[in-house]
């Protein structure tokens, strides 16, 4: 049966006027919107041969096991490696939100060299990967702790006054071109996501979003569509290549 409208709570169809600049906004909005959908390149790599489950046999940890990857995957396509940024959470300290951790080092560099080099042996690539992944999973941990380096020369950069001469190291080209993220990168590891992701931080470079799940990865890759000639779907495919690639080197120690 229908219900009864009690006294006092009678409906009535509202009408509303919206101004024709209102309007005009609306449609901006939409267009600009739609402009910045239409100069992304997006991929969604969906990897299914392993996930956390055999990385953990493996004695890596995950995060530092799949950004090893990344940087192998990204050097493989480019030629080189590049500041990376990945988002570490401070929330160990009141009002704490996140801190960089740097994913390239000495150590992930060198072991991608290696990784490129027909001089180097099985064993050397191993030992390589082993001391980049610990290097990787100590910066972490430092970044956690609040003992990063990048938001605290933000907090530095922030309180300097209007006019006021800026230190050499905000000017030098060095601190330019390592806070020139390439490669903005972050995870969440869980079963309930199916894909989430961000854009790329520069024109040259890409987002990359990845999900370590139990037994796959999940990686969302983005770049814009411009002169530079990214593509998301080249790099999906050096992922994929070096997953497989770092399973397999790391499977022969396991034997």
């Amino acid at each position: 049966p229908a219900q009864k409208v009690r006294p006092g709570l009678d409906f009535s169809q509202l009408t509303f006027h919206t101004p024709p600049k209102v309007v005009a906004a609306v449609k901006r909005a939409g267009e600009f919107f739609d402009t910045g959908i239409a100069k992304q390149h997006i991929a969604v790599l969906n990897y299914n041969a392993y996930g956390k489950e055999v990385i953990k046999t493996l004695k890596c940890s995950p995060d530092a096991y799949v950004q090893m990857v990344i940087q192998l995957a990204y050097s493989r396509l480019h030629g080189c490696v590049r500041p990376t940024y990945e988002s570490s959470m401070t929330r160990k300290f009141l009002h704490g939100r996140t801190e960089t951790c740097r994913s390239v080092s000495n150590d992930s560099a060198a072991w991608c060299r290696a990784m490129a080099s027909s001089k180097t042996t099985r064993a050397e690539r191993i030992e390589l990967f082993r001391k980049a992944a610990a290097t990787h999973t100590q910066l972490t941990r430092e970044a956690i702790e609040g003992k990063g380096v990048d938001r605290h020369l933000l907090g530095l950069r922030m309180v300097l006054q209007p006019g006021e001469e800026k230190p050499r190291i905000f000017e030098d080209p060095a601190y330019a071109y390592s806070s020139h993220w390439y490669l903005s990168t972050s995870q969440i590891s869980s079963e309930g996501f199916a894909s989430y992701g961000w854009s790329e931080v520069t024109p040259k470079g890409y987002g990359i979003a990845y999900n370590i799940k139990r037994d796959s990865l999940m990686m969302h890759i983005a770049c814009m569509r411009n002169e530079f000639g990214l593509n998301s779907d080249h790099l999906a495919h050096y992922l994929e290549q070096a997953a497989n690639d770092v399973r397999d080197l790391l499977s022969q120690q396991q034997q």
